[in-house]
Formats: C-alpha cells, structure tokens, sequence
C-alpha cells in the first residue's frame, strides 16, 4: 500500500492479510513494515526491505535477504524445521505458511508499473492520496479482464459499483479521482472504469427531457422546479403523512434526468438520444451522495429502493417512471441529515423512522407528480399535448421516409425492366425497318402493301416516351441508381441514333415511290397515332385524379360523420340529463369544451387535407419543391458536417502546434543552459544534437495548416463564456492537479469584441 498526506513524504506497506490467519500470534507479536518513499528509483529497494522485514513475521531467526535473491521456497522450509518460531504454525497450517512464504519471495513489481504507482502521489507539497496494488489478486479481480460473456455481468456490477465515487453531477470542490487501470501488457492499457463508456456528468442532464431540480424539507414537502422538454414550471407538494418530529430527515436536494425510451417522443437528435441512452442504459439510476461521496448500492441496477419499477408493473399507465430510464441524485449530509445512517456492513441506509418517511414522501412525490402530469390520461396535459406533437412529427417523417423507400425500390425495380423494354422495341422497330426496306427495294409498290408496317412504326414512334424513365422529383438518386441510369441512357442513345441512321433513308426512299395521296393518307395517320396517344396519358392521368379525389372526399366523409355523431350523442344525452335551471349552465360549459374539443380534432385530421388540396396549382410542381428542399437540407446538412469536422481538426492542430511550441520553447532553454554552464564542453554529440534540433524546428515552422481562414463576423465575448470555456478544456488537469481556478466578478462581467474567422478546408 502507498499513502500520503499533504507535506509529508510517501509512505509504503507491504503485508500479507493471511498471516492473520495463524490465530497463535498476539498482534503485539506481528511486524507491519513502514518506509518513506522519496523518489521512484528507491522503491524497488524498499519494497525489497520491506519484504525482509515482514517475512520475519515468519521467523527473526533466518536471513531473508540471502533467500530474497534465490527465491527458493524449498532451501526456506527446509531450515524452518529447525527453528523453534515454527512452533507456532501448527500442523493444519504449515500449507498456508508455505505458500506466504512463496508469495512474498516472488512478489516483484515491474519498472513501467513504479511510475504508474508514483503518479500523482509521490510530490510532498501537493499530493496527496491511497493506492492499493495485490500482487496475486483472486480469479474473480483476474476475471475482469477477461473480456468474455459470461464475465459480462460481473464486469458490469464491479463498474456500477465503483463509477461515480464523488459526485459528478455537480461542480464541487471534492478532489477525488477514481480509476481501475488494467494491464494486459507492459505498459498501462485502459481504464475498467471507462471501458463500458463514460460516467455521467453534469452537461448530460441538458440531454434530458424531463428534469427535477428541487428539495425536500424533511418534513414530506417539495418545493422545485420541473422541466418538461424546453418548458420550465414551478412545482410544490406536500406528503398527506402524520408528521412526527421523530420521522424528521432534514433537507434533501434532488435533481434527476429523465431519458425517454422512444427517439420519437424525444426533442434529441439522433446521435444526442443514442449518447444518452447509452449512458442510461449502462448506469441509469437514482444515486444517494453523502457529502459528495456515494453511498452504495444506490444507483445500481438492483438498488431501486423506491420501487418504481414494481409501480410500473402494476399500473403502467399511472407510474410513468422507470428506475431504468432516470439519472440523477439525492443529496444527504452528515450535518443535514443524522439520522440517515448507513449499515453497518456500508450497503445502504438503516431502515429507521427517518429512512422510512424519507422513502415515503419520495414515492409519494413521484406517485403524484406522473398522475399530475406524466400519467396517460394527466391532470395536466402539457408534457402528453408536446409528446404527441412529437410523435405525429416522428410518424409523418417516418412515413415520407417509408414513402421515398418505396419510390426508390420502384425506380430500382424499373432502372431493371428499362433495358429489357428497350431490347424488345429495338427487335420489333429493327425487324419493321427490315420489312419495309424489302418493300421498297421492289420496282413497283402500292401504298397498300406498306401501309401496315407504316401505320406500327407510327404507333411506336408514338410510344417511343415509354421507354424515359421517369425520374424521382422528392429525393436524390443514389449514386448506384445514377450510374445505372446513365448506362441505360447511353444505350438509348445508341438506339437512338442506330434507328435514325436506317429509317431516314428508307422513308425517304419510299416517299419517292409513293404518290402524293398515299404520303398524305401516311401523314395523317401518323397523327392520329400521336394524337391517340396524348388522348390515352391525358385520360389515364385523369382517371386516377378523379379515383384519388374519390377516395379522399369517401375518408373525409367518414371522419367528419365521426365527429358530428360523436357531438350529436353527447348533445342528446346531456340534453335528456337536464332537469334543473342549475344544470343548464354546467352543461353548457361542457358542451362548450366537447365543441371545442372535436373542432381542435378536426383542424388535425381533417382541414389540414383541405388546405392542402386548396393550394395546390398546376404553375406548382410540389414534388418537385419538395425535392428542392431536400437536396439543399442534404446539402447544408452535408456541409455542416464538414465545417464541424473541420473545426474539431483546426482545434486539434492549435492544440498540437502549441504542445510542440511550448515543447520546442523548453528544449531550447535546457540546450542554452547546459551550453552556458559548459555541461557538454567541446563534446561533438551535443553539438550534433542542437544543429538537428535547430533544422527540426525550422522544418516545422514551414508545415502549412490543415485549414485557411476567410472572412470575419463581429461577436461578443463575455468574461464569463472565457472562464467557462477554460475551465472545462482544462478541466482533467484541474483536478488532477488540484487546480484553483477562479476569476474576479469584473472579469466575469467584462465583454470583448472580436472578429471571429470562418474556417475552411484547405
């Protein structure tokens, strides 16, 4: 064990909790080793003597130091049996000595694992601190790091358990920090802690949609605030107990996060909602922090002291909160809250009369806040009225979503029967081009003998629009669809220009055969083929207009008889209710809400449609606005996407460039003063060294940035957003250093204004 108190040097331990097994020794009678540590390179020697030192906890008879070097259990057992300290091992016991003996012989630690242990903990003036490092820790410690699933579970507890030691929901002055480092190889390798994913911390209940800030009084009142998605309300409420001074808790604060289990019913985007529940799911939880120090096992997955969960499983529409979805804590003190003791074992509070009113009135106040507003059917609809807004937003975006699949699986499909719709008209159009070159290769034809091949070819000539594909307008074609696309407008193009090439010369030739009757008898059929054509698109196109509006105007219809027998039902009961001048007016007030009710139901479901249908024009080409919108949203988003990667690389770059800065500014100043104390006196080597260093500075004064500049948009700066800004950058040196940072109220009030670049990819 090492340990260190605030200007005193680092102390080490070293023992073996087994020697307290022999029952034969008197404490008085055991040596626990104690040395001063003062640098890194004397641990080793010091965990040496203090393993010579305990093992004479063994026998004060024999020269560890000499077995030390060996490390032979065997040679040491052998020269116990003619020690008399071995007396007090009795015969049961001799295996345990034994394999004591062996563990403290070959108890080593290695190089990279003294600086681990050093770090943050070695530095007298400043730090301060425990660690604690076995040297054989039992399978079930090994275990975790067995990355298997069958381990998964244990793995959780342990990191459910020790994650959020103090707490970091708030900002507070507590300086403890917490790790697990697991070594698989020389070298640290990562955090237990933290392999699941981070902790919460304060900034994560801005991701909640539902948010309790406030305070118990100990006395079965709440007094806070509640926040339901981006709307603030105040919120009181008082337990209908017996009160009894006996059952006084004093204050406790409380402020709990609230994640919703649907994305859809969430005003997060995607990837907010997917941080948060993960963070959730992995350590959601109602936690109890004494003094910022959390109490166990509150917060753990099986620690929902309050039973909501049980609630729910009863009464699913009226308990709406779920253990499982909330973060947050309670805060106790010592000095706020005396009677709140934990067990005697540290698992929880004492169940006394202060524990079980404090349990009482949290219940209660949950009980009632989700009938007030959160129950199916509330007292109080605003978070139900904003839910429902939001999944109507989610449904309808899902359905224009299910809509452009499905127009994307279309077009796919028809990008596929296309090419094979070309290559049937091809052969047809090829083999009527080859019938009438036969016929008008002939000395003598009569109009009647190509009339027929005329008249197909003028009707396919007509038909030739089927084989365009009809472009999506509402969204963008992939790129796959795109290059698809273009290959079949390649090979139309070819037909194209294959039919051109034979047919002009062939209809040119046969207009000179023909006489001037037949030419006109040939033209006027030619349009009428174009001409029945158009009739047949125009008429088709009208018939599915009239079935759409048919079958709009039928649900109108329905929906709106709905309503209106729905009024009409509850006008006649009410109106065979009436019995008294009194009730007239009550009823008329509930007529009223029930008008006003259904007319809000028909805005929703019904005029909206008519509004739609009102507006649209033939000048309009909504899908093809629709696309427009979207194509430039993609692109924005797109573009977005970009700046932000962009900023996050600029940020990492000035970052590193002021690493290397501060870097190269130290190297130097160490290069002038061993140079000006003639440390390195004529020594070529160093003189080799400041030259390349020198060349490897100007070379990285020439590294151009990732980034360029352009532009500037004015903007104010507040003391207050700099001293924020700073002290969350810097906010893992801060407190791994203890770090007091303050600012003065004048900064904090100061303003400045500044140009702010725009940055752009190079």
């Amino acid at each position: 064990m090492l340990t260190k108190k605030i200007g005193h040097p680092l102390q080490a331990m070293f023992f073996d909790w087994r020697l307290l097994e022999n029952y034969n020794l008197f404490l008085e009678d055991i040596i626990i080793p104690i040395k001063d540590v003062y640098t890194g390179k004397d641990l080793k020697t010091i965990i040496k003597d203090l393993k010579e030192e305990f093992l004479k906890n063994i026998s004060r008879n024999i020269r560890w130091s000499e077995h030390l070097e060996k490390r032979d259990v065997s040679v040491v057992l052998e020269e116990l049996k003619d020690d008399r300290a071995s007396a007090i091992w009795e015969n049961s016991q001799l295996e345990l000595r034994s394999e004591i003996i062996s563990s403290a012989l070959n108890a080593c630690l290695e190089d990279f694992l003294i600086d681990d242990l050093l770090e943050n903990i070695i530095d007298k003036a400043n730090h301060h601190g425990t660690k604690f490092f076995i040297f054989e820790p039992i399978s079930q410690i090994v275990q975790l790091t067995e990355k298997d699933e069958d381990n998964l579970e244990d793995i959780q507890f342990v990191i459910s358990s020790l994650s959020g030691f103090t707490n970091p929901f708030k900002d507070t002055e507590t300086k403890v920090s917490t790790e697990f480092p697991i070594h698989i190889n020389k070298g640290y390798d990562y955090d237990l802690l933290t392999s699941q994913g981070n902790f919460f911390t304060k900034e994560d209940y801005e991701l909640a949609d539902v948010m309790i800030d406030g305070e118990f009084d100990g006395n079965g009142s709440f007094t806070g605030k509640i926040r339901i998605y981006d709307q603030i309300i105040d919120y009181s409420y008082t337990n209908p107990r017996k009160k009894d001074k006996r059952s006084f808790y004093g204050k406790i604060p409380i402020v709990l996060g609230y994640s919703q289990g649907a994305e859809k019913s969430s005003l997060l985007d995607e990837n907010s909602f997917k941080k948060i529940g993960d963070k959730v799911s992995a350590y959601g939880g109602l936690y109890i922090y004494r003094d910022n120090f959390r109490v166990l096992p509150y917060g753990r997955l099986n620690a929902d002291f309050l039973n909501f969960e049980e609630r729910r499983s009863r009464r699913a529409g009226t308990a709406y909160f779920s253990y499982r979805r909330m973060f947050g804590y309670l805060a106790i003190s010592r000095e706020e809250n005396p009677d709140l003791k934990d067990k005697s074992s540290r698992e929880g509070l004492i169940n006394n009369a202060q524990y079980r009113a404090f349990v009482n009135d949290s219940t209660n106040f949950f009980w009632e806040l989700a009938k007030e507003y959160f129950a199916t059917i509330p007292k109080q609809s605003l978070f139900r009225d904003i839910q429902k807004e939001l999944n109507e937003r989610h449904e309808s975006l899902k359905a224009d979503k299910e809509r452009e699949k499905y127009e994307k699986i279309a077009f796919t499909k028809s990008l596929n029967e296309y090419p094979e719709k070309l290559k049937t008209y091809n052969n047809e159009y090829s083999d009527l081009l080859s019938r009438l070159e036969e016929k008008v290769n002939q000395l003598n034809i009569g109009y009647s003998e190509v009339e027929g091949i005329l008249n197909r070819i003028h009707a396919m000539d007509a038909e030739y629009n089927k084989l365009l594909p009809k472009v999506p307008k509402k969204y963008k074609p992939t790129d796959n669809q795109l290059d698809r696309l273009e290959k079949y407008s390649i090979q139309l193009e070819e037909f194209h220009e294959k039919i051109l090439n034979l047919k002009n010369p062939l209809f040119k030739k046969a207009q000179e055969k023909l006489a001037i009757r037949d030419l006109k008898i040939d033209f006027s059929k030619k349009i009428a083929s174009f001409n029945a054509e158009l009739e047949r698109n125009i008429n088709d196109n009208k018939n599915i207009l009239t079935n759409s509006l048919e079958v709009l105007r039928l649900e109108y219809t329905q929906r709106a008889r709905r309503i209106l027998d729905e009024f009409s039902h509850d006008k006649d009961e009410i109106i065979n209710r009436i019995d008294s001048k009194e009730k007239i007016s009550q009823y008329a007030d509930l007529m009223e809400s029930r008008f006003i009710k259904l007319l809000e139901e028909a805005n929703k479901i019904l005029f909206p449609l008519v509004n739609h249908v009102k507006n649209l024009n033939f000048d309009l080409d909504e899908e093809l606005i629709q696309g427009a919108y979207k194509a430039e949203y993609e692109n924005i988003k797109f573009q977005w996407e970009q700046i932000r990667e962009t900023a996050q690389l600029g940020i990492a770059v000035e970052i590193i460039d002021h690493e290397f800065n501060h870097l190269y500014s130290a190297i130097n100043q160490l290069l002038k003063e061993m140079k000006s104390e003639n440390i390195f006196a004529d020594s070529e080597e160093f003189d080799y060294l400041a030259q390349n260093f020198k060349q490897l500075e100007n070379k990285y004064e020439l590294l151009s940035p990732l980034y360029r500049i352009s532009g500037a948009l004015p903007k104010d700066i507040l003391g207050i957003q700099i001293f924020s800004y700073m002290k969350k950058f810097f906010e893992n040196p801060i407190k791994t250093y203890f770090i007091e940072f303050s600012a003065t109220k004048r900064f904090l009030e100061y303003s400045i204004n500044i140009k702010e670049p725009v940055i752009y990819t190079v």
